[in-house]
C-alpha cells in the first residue's frame, strides 16, 4: 500500500512539473476566453444597434459604424481581463475603448442625421 501512495505522489508531481514546463497559466486562459465571449457579445449588439439604426433612416453604414464596433470588442475583451486580473491597465484599456465607441457612434449618428 505504502508503494501505492509514493506511486500516487509521484504522478502527482510529474504532472506538475509537466504543467510548469509548458508554462501554461489556465487563469490567464480563461479570462482570454472570456473576454471573447464577451467582445463578441458587444460586438454583435453594437452591429445590430448600428445595422438597425442605418435601417430605420434609409442610410448606408459608413466606416464609423464598423469602428465603433471593432472598439466595442475590444472593449468587452479588456474589461473581461480587468475583471479576472484586478490589472488597472486592462480596465484603463476597457474605458478608452468603450470612449472611442461611443464617439464613433457619435459621429455615425451626426453623419447620418446630417448634424
Amino acid at each position: 500500500m505504502g508503494d501505492s501512495i509514493e506511486s500516487s505522489k509521484n504522478r502527482k508531481a510529474a504532472i506538475l512539473e509537466k504543467s510548469r514546463k509548458v508554462n501554461q497559466d489556465e487563469g490567464v486562459d480563461y479570462a482570454k476566453n472570456q473576454g471573447r465571449r464577451i467582445g463578441m457579445h458587444a460586438l454583435g449588439g453594437m452591429s445590430l444597434a448600428l445595422a438597425a439604426f442605418s435601417f430605420f433612416t434609409n442610410q448606408a453604414s459608413t466606416i464609423n459604424a464598423l469602428v465603433a464596433a471593432i472598439f466595442a470588442f475590444s472593449c468587452g475583451e479588456m474589461l473581461a481581463h480587468y475583471l479576472f486580473t484586478k490589472n488597472m491597465l486592462h480596465l484603463a484599456g476597457a474605458v478608452l475603448f468603450a470612449l472611442l465607441s461611443f464617439s464613433q457612434v457619435y459621429f455615425f449618428v451626426t453623419a447620418v442625421l446630417g448634424w
